[in-house]
């Protein structure tokens, strides 16, 4: 039987799609995808009872690797050429080894991040509870419910990619003016996604979400 016939055989007679593999952070077992909608349900319950007083007085945080050397995206290094012009060439480099955490946010009512050592480290809970924050619940190993994860942090380091930095200084300096130069409606978008996807994931029994 020819490649023809048996793909014919497969996409008209069997209704067969041949689908690529979606990408996810985890595995998710049955009781993690539980704990996602738990975690969902209980989000939007208080959001529906406090409304917008609940999410403005949420500060999330996170951290993240700033290198010192991040290649443009295949996006960003489009340039505009003549009809029969060849395609640009750029030479593919390795991101620079320099790294740089920025600290997290030191204020705020509601607090939220994720579930990572560093977070649930002693020293860390000892000095929320010191502050009388309260810490909202986040399930392991979902950075799709994360704004800093989902938003943030890919919209920052738009404008740090193809630039070159020497010192932790300039990596500091460089990740404050990307920060800055956010436009102020994306804060507010990237929290009415959060809502969305909190909705979807609350909907579709725990599973990741885009």
């Amino acid at each position: 039987m020819s490649r023809t016939s048996v793909f014919r055989v497969l996409t008209n007679k069997l209704n067969k799609k041949k689908k690529f593999s979606k990408w996810v952070p985890h595995l998710l077992t049955d009781e993690q995808k539980e704990s996602r909608v738990n975690f969902s349900r209980n989000f939007l319950r208080r959001f529906q009872t406090e409304q917008n007083d609940f999410l403005g007085r949420i500060i999330t945080g996170d951290e993240t690797w700033v290198y010192s050397w991040d290649p443009e995206t295949k996006r960003q290094s489009a340039e505009w050429r003549d009809f029969d012009e060849p395609r640009p060439e750029k030479v593919r480099r390795k991101q620079g080894a320099l790294k740089k955490r920025p600290r997290l946010l030191e204020s705020g009512i509601l607090f939220h991040h994720d579930n990572a050592p560093v977070h649930t480290a002693r020293a860390v809970t000892d000095v929320l509870a010191g502050y009388k924050w309260e810490l909202l619940e986040h399930p392991h190993y979902s950075p799709d419910l994360a704004p800093c994860d989902f938003h943030l942090f890919p919209k920052m380091k738009e404008h740090l990619r193809g630039q070159r930095f020497e010192t932790e200084e300039d990596i500091i300096q460089a990740t404050k003016v990307a920060i800055k130069n956010l436009d102020k409606c994306s804060y507010v978008t990237a929290f009415k996604d959060w809502l969305q996807r909190i909705e979807k994931c609350a909907n579709n029994g725990g599973c990741y979400v885009e």
